[in-house]
């Protein structure tokens, strides 16, 4: 026996496997990070609500300073005192609605993009400089392959869902009851 009270193939099918295979799958994702890539060099205001958001970007549309706005109206502590500066950033760094409002823009230099909610709250955000091929930090490659396994996961069961996979047919599991519907279909695409 493997462990006190549960079978060797127990184990072996609860324990072992699951683990090889998140490991296996988290080395695959990490293999498949670039060490250099597009970053976005941005200042945010980040606020509780719409309105907020809404009142600060009026405030910079009619010609108060970005930095300024932010040091005055921002909640995110992090950056309020710098005016907003988040230093250079990559896709993936951030939330998965901070990616999508920001990256998928294809922002340019002096863009403001926002406002725009996730669930930090409501963001505007400035795009101060943008390297297209910018190699990652340490920090910046760490922070991306800690969440490479957590962001597919989350992908993966985003698109069975939307595909009906997830619907509750087989006693609450999320997964579908016919061997089409088998989860382990999507590590074949790895």
């Amino acid at each position: 026996m493997a462990c006190p009270g549960i079978s060797t193939d127990d184990y072996l099918n609860l324990i072992a496997q699951p683990a090889y295979l998140k490991k296996r799958i988290t080395d695959i994702l990490q293999s498949r990070i670039p060490t250099s890539t597009l970053q976005l060099q941005l200042s945010q205001i980040q606020t509780d609500n719409e309105a907020d958001a809404k009142a600060a970007l009026a405030e910079i549309n009619g010609g108060k300073g970005f930095q300024d706005v932010a040091r005055a109206k921002s909640t995110d502590t992090a950056t309020k005192d710098k005016g907003g500066d988040m230093g250079f950033i990559a896709k993936g760094q951030q939330s998965a609605e901070f990616d999508t409002a920001v990256f998928d823009a294809n922002p340019q230099k002096g863009q403001t993009i926002g406002p725009f909610k996730d669930d930090a709250g409501w963001h505007l955000v400035l795009v101060v400089d943008r390297q297209d091929n910018k190699p990652l930090t340490g920090d910046q490659l760490s922070s991306l392959k800690s969440k490479a396994f957590d962001n597919w996961l989350s992908a993966l069961k985003k698109k069975e869902t939307a595909s009906g996979l997830g619907r509750d047919r087989d006693g609450g599991r999320g997964w579908g009851n016919g061997e089409d519907d088998c989860p382990t279909r999507s590590l074949l695409l790895l």
